[in-house]
């Protein structure tokens, strides 16, 4: 049974509008995920968690910007699942 996973998605080259932008994919994404699926007869909810962290032209490395995407999807989590949550600045936003 999985209790945990994780995926990143990374979009390029997104334009001001980027935040915005990015909410849409995340809502998609939720949207998509958050069905009851049947796995050879036995049923299992989905209830994604996203975290998403923004950057721009900054020096911020990858592993740094991985921590902070994993930091606010553990707040969508502790937030009761099944949402996305933003990073930004320190500052977490839902």
């Amino acid at each position: 049974m999985w209790d945990h996973s994780s995926a990143n998605v990374t979009l390029h080259h997104l334009p001001q509008k980027a935040k915005e932008f990015v909410r849409i994919v995340g809502e998609k994404i939720l949207d998509a995920l958050n069905h009851t699926f049947d796995f050879d007869g036995h049923q299992h909810l989905s209830t994604p968690s996203i975290g998403i962290a923004l950057f721009s032209h900054a020096r911020v490395g990858l592993d740094e910007l991985l921590k902070q995407a994993d930091t606010a999807m553990y707040k969508s989590k502790v937030a009761g699942r099944n949402r996305m949550t933003f990073y930004e600045g320190g500052l977490i936003s839902s």
